[in-house]
C-alpha cells in the first residue's frame, strides 16, 4: 500500500488558502429560493460534466451533448447501448452518494461496494458489488493490481487506515491518497475508475 504522504511534503500555504475559500463557500451556501435554484442548476451542470469527463477517459464516444440527452431519460439513436448504459449508471452512481451525503451516513467499505453496484450497469449482475476472482490488468499502467485473495484484506486495511489518519490529517492529503491506493487494488473486474472517482467526491463532499 502506498505511503500516507506527511502534510510537511504538502504546500501547507495552499491548504489553508483552501480552508479559507471553503469557509467562505459556507457563508455563502444558498439562503433563499433563487440562490437555492441557481446551485440546483448548477450542480446539474456539474453532474452532467463530471459523468461526460468520467466516461471519456474510459474510451466512452459520448459527447457532452449526448450525456446531457442522457442524464434527461433520452436514448441517443447511433451510440453504442454499453455507452449509454454506463453513463446512466454514473447518474445512478451520484443519486445514492448525494443520498448518503445528505443522510449524514459513514463511508464504510460496504457502502462502497453498493456504490459499484449502482454505477456499474454495463456490467453483469453478478460482478457489480463484488470483489473480483479473477486476475486484473491496468490498461496503459505499469501498475500491477493485487491478486484476488489480497483484496478483501487489503480494502479492510485501507478504511482502517483511512479512518485512523482522519483525526490528524487533512482531507485534501488523505483523500487523493485513499483514491490512489484504491485504484492500485482495482478490487472490482471492471468499472473501478468511475467507482472510485464518485467514491472520492463522495468523501470531497464529506469534509467540506
Amino acid at each position: 500500500m502506498l505511503a500516507l504522504p506527511t502534510e510537511n511534503q504538502i504546500d501547507s500555504e495552499a491548504l489553508s488558502r483552501i480552508d479559507s475559500l471553503a469557509r467562505t463557500w459556507r457563508t455563502l451556501y444558498p439562503k433563499n429560493e433563487a440562490m437555492r435554484l441557481a446551485q440546483e442548476s448548477y450542480d446539474e451542470d456539474f453532474l452532467v460534466r463530471m459523468a461526460y469527463n468520467s466516461n471519456a477517459i474510459e474510451g466512452s464516444t459520448l459527447t457532452l451533448a449526448d450525456t446531457e440527452i442522457i442524464y434527461e431519460g433520452e436514448f441517443v439513436a447511433g451510440k453504442p447501448g454499453r455507452e449509454q448504459i454506463a453513463a446512466k449508471g454514473l447518474f445512478e452512481g451520484a443519486a445514492f452518494v448525494h443520498e448518503l451525503i445528505v443522510n449524514n451516513l459513514a463511508l464504510n467499505e460496504a457502502y462502497l461496494r453498493d456504490l459499484h453496484e449502482c454505477c456499474a450497469l454495463d456490467l453483469q449482475p453478478s460482478a457489480r458489488g463484488m470483489y473480483r476472482s479473477a486476475p486484473a490488468i491496468i490498461r496503459a499502467s505499469r501498475t500491477t493490481p493485487l491478486a484476488p485473495l489480497k483484496i478483501r484484506d487489503a480494502m479492510a486495511n485501507l478504511f482502517y487506515r483511512y479512518e485512523d489518519a482522519r483525526k490528524n490529517t487533512h482531507p485534501l492529503i488523505l483523500i487523493p491518497w485513499f483514491h490512489a491506493c484504491l485504484e492500485n487494488i482495482h478490487p472490482f473486474a471492471d468499472g473501478n475508475g468511475r467507482t472510485g472517482r464518485l467514491w472520492m467526491n463522495a468523501q470531497l463532499q464529506k469534509n467540506a
